[in-house]
């Protein structure tokens, strides 16, 4: 299923990124306009080139549509960096292929970094919306780096087994609640940096008058960890197949806008495409004093407050009484319940396992922000799934994360191992799908197959409106008009931490099928 995902995904990118961006100078949402953010950007670049830094320019482009399918963000959609390919080192592409991608044959999404460089972005930060961050991922490894045992690198002969993708964070994100003084629709500086002082350069040159134009900009720093991540420190004296460091990929998330993702101000958004730059600067003799490095620590998650203490009992109750309405009234039996879970390899800040060991997890580009809810891992996703029959019922039930105060935003979702239907749902949806008291925090969603009399309509009392899904007839691959489903969700920044809630306190949805 991880491989499905991963081609869909590049897909997406193959298809968005090329598409037309706004680069002029027309913008309705925000005062800064593309064009004037790429004069701005020009100005940094010569100001920081007098402190001995070199720079990269590329661009910043937002490739997902808000279609609310998939299991990529199917509430948002997600900004990819991109970096002038000619300016990467020799043999780059052979092992950035997940970045380096045929259609954008001057472009890559990843990069590489010493520890004086920098990724600086230049624009606006989107139109008001439930959430929006900047993460760094690594975004591929060399093998030898964690196994000194293995052959050398042969540059002429680059094979799979010579790297892996981890496409995973190493820290926390940059997003909304942790940015100093965030605004929605603002003129936003957003760096990721290793170093204090490159970082307090980046700072300096902005704020004089000369560079920003008079332009304010929020700043917004994300402090990287040096320790966890193999840096380009010897970019002058040594090859990138000899040094063999890690390439690093930004990426941004925007979901559910407050406005219509139709409106104008959300579609003149999307469209804009704004200056991001890599500085560059060499430490004397490959070297940079431990004390100039950034060394965050992670925000702790917990709040002591756990869902299953406090709503456990209730879902349960919810779960009993789907099951003997359903049962009764519809002559069906149960076929399959089960609860998601929120510890998959590769999700859950086991950064070490991921870094160290190709064949553990990874490569979900995921984000510390969020709590992950995925399908039973005793099912084979790619081969079985449980199945929702053509007159079944499929129940998920759960707990209104937002609404109970674990989170600022959460969604669900059902969708078929090979993605030809998915249906999610987020947590404004969910107020309307209580289940028992109005003041209940367990929802329940009802997903019912094609041929079930009555559909939703006129099941409306034991399926009420808003909370009831029609699944239709499925894709031939699929014998018998027999559906295979898996649930999805996502828990994303609690209130008090700013940071995601904590796997053990965040009670995973439940699905019930009956046939």
């Amino acid at each position: 299923l991880r491989m499905i995902w991963r081609e869909l995904w590049i897909v997406c990118v193959l298809v968005y990124s090329t598409a037309a961006v706004n680069s002029g100078d027309e913008s309705l949402t925000c005062s800064l306009t593309p064009e004037k953010a790429k004069a701005v950007a020009g100005k940094l670049a010569a100001e920081m080139a007098r402190a001995n830094y070199s720079v990269s320019i590329g661009r910043a482009s937002w490739f997902l549509p808000f279609d609310g399918e998939g299991p990529e963000n199917p509430d948002g959609t997600y900004m990819e960096f991109s970096f002038p390919r000619a300016e990467a080192p020799e043999h780059f592409c052979d092992v950035n292929g997940e970045t380096c991608l045929p259609l954008l044959p001057t472009l890559t999404q990843s990069t590489l970094l010493g520890p004086l460089d920098a990724v600086v972005f230049l624009g606006c930060s989107p139109p008001p919306s439930r959430y929006f961050s900047l993460d760094m991922l690594v975004s591929s490894r060399w093998s030898k780096m964690i196994d000194p045992s293995l052959p050398s690198v042969d540059p002429s002969n680059i094979n799979q087994e010579d790297y892996f993708w981890p496409g995973c964070p190493f820290g926390d994100a940059l997003n909304n609640l942790r940015i100093p003084s965030f605004d929605w629709l603002k003129p936003l500086s957003m760096v990721q940096s290793f170093n204090k002082k490159t970082s307090s350069d980046l700072r300096a040159a902005l704020s004089k008058h000369n560079v920003n134009a008079g332009v304010e900009f929020i700043v917004g720093t994300q402090e990287l960890n040096s320790s966890q991540v193999f840096l380009f420190s010897t970019r002058a004296t040594q090859n990138y197949t000899d040094a063999l460091p890690d390439s690093f990929r930004p990426l941004a998330r925007w979901s559910v806008p407050l406005n219509d993702t139709g409106s104008d101000i959300v579609q003149d958004y999307l469209g804009q495409d704004w200056p991001v730059l890599v500085f560059r600067k060499e430490p004397v003799d490959g070297k940079v004093p431990t004390k100039d490095m950034f060394q965050p620590e992670l925000t702790p998650r917990s709040t002591g407050v756990s869902e299953e203490k406090e709503l456990g009992a209730d879902v349960t109750s919810a779960i009993k009484a789907a099951t003997k309405d359903i049962t009764a009234n519809f002559n069906l039996s149960s076929t399959y319940d089960s609860q998601a879970t929120n510890y998959l390899e590769g999700e859950m800040d086991d950064w070490a396992q991921v870094l160290t060991d190709s064949e553990y997890g990874g490569d979900y580009l995921n984000i510390r922000d969020a709590v992950y809810g995925n399908p039973d891992p005793d099912d084979d996703w790619s081969v079985q799934a449980p199945i929702l029959k053509p007159k079944g019922v499929a129940v998920l039930t759960g707990v209104a994360h937002t609404a109970f105060g674990s989170t600022t935003y959460n969604n669900v979702g059902v969708m078929d191992p090979l993605l030809t239907y998915s249906q999610w749902v987020n947590d404004e949806q969910m107020k309307g799908c209580r289940s028992g008291e109005e003041t209940s925090h367990v929802f329940q969603l009802f997903f019912v197959g094609y041929k079930l009399e009555g559909g939703c309509n006129d099941n409306s009392k034991h399926f009420p409106s808003g909370c009831c899904f029609e699944v239709p007839r499925p894709s031939p691959v699929y014998e018998d008009g027999e559906i295979p489903l898996l649930v999805g969700e996502r828990s994303y920044l609690n209130p008090q931490t700013k940071t995601g809630p904590a796997f053990d306190e965040i009670l995973p949805v439940s699905m019930s099928i009956f046939g």
